[in-house]
């Protein structure tokens, strides 16, 4: 009966030691990365007399989460519980977007799904493939849009533009940081692709 006692009293004097911080345990540390692809303003007129209204990326459920996610050997994919984006990428992309096209000179100006201002183009995309890529001993990190232009004043709303984007950009190793980087010039790349894009779908009188 004794031993019982001694037992039961042992665990309590343990809780109460770990509840009052006698046992530490080192906190996990994860760290929080923005991709933050900007472009310089272009001053002066604007190409054209357009506005563009951009809606909220979509992206792959494989990449919705804010964990960094690898590409590993024999076709494995690992999130990385450690490294995450500071906010959802989708997020992160619709932001880095709309700020872009808002300071390329490509339209008087852009507007968000929630305004009331009319529009005379709707920019539409998604986010396919985010990730880094060690497969092989690979080193890249690896990006791929599509995006679509629809046409707002006609009653049908039809799609005059549409392509798909990808870059594959080396990294000099398989940090996250690394990683990161590298996505961050895919995805400037890919707006500048893109930007370039509309300008000629604009100046064709779609």
């Amino acid at each position: 009966m004794k031993t019982v006692q001694n037992i039961l009293l042992g665990l309590i004097a343990f809780s109460l030691l770990a509840g009052c911080g006698g046992l530490s345990r080192k906190a996990v540390e994860k760290r929080y990365y923005t991709l933050d692809v900007k472009r310089e303003r272009v001053e002066g007129k604007p190409f054209s007399g357009k506005v563009l209204k951009i809606r909220r990326m979509r992206i792959s459920p494989l990449y919705d989460g804010r964990e960094l996610v690898y590409k590993l050997g024999g076709e494995r994919m690992e999130s990385d519980f450690y490294n995450l984006f500071f906010m959802p990428p989708v997020e992160l992309l619709s932001h880095d977007l709309g700020r872009w096209m808002d300071a390329s000179d490509v339209f008087s100006g852009t507007v968000s799904p929630a305004s009331l201002a009319d529009a005379d183009y709707t920019l539409e995309g998604v986010v396919n493939v985010l990730y880094g890529d060690f497969s092989n001993g690979r080193k890249v990190a690896v990006v791929e849009m599509q995006f679509f232009l629809l046409d707002e004043r006609k009653a049908d709303n039809h799609i005059v533009f549409s392509r798909n984007y990808a870059e594959r950009t080396p990294i000099t190793d398989n940090s996250p940081t690394a990683v990161v980087r590298g996505m961050r010039e895919g995805v400037r790349n890919i707006f500048m692709q893109l930007e370039n894009d509309l300008r000629e779908q604009v100046a064709s009188g779609i």
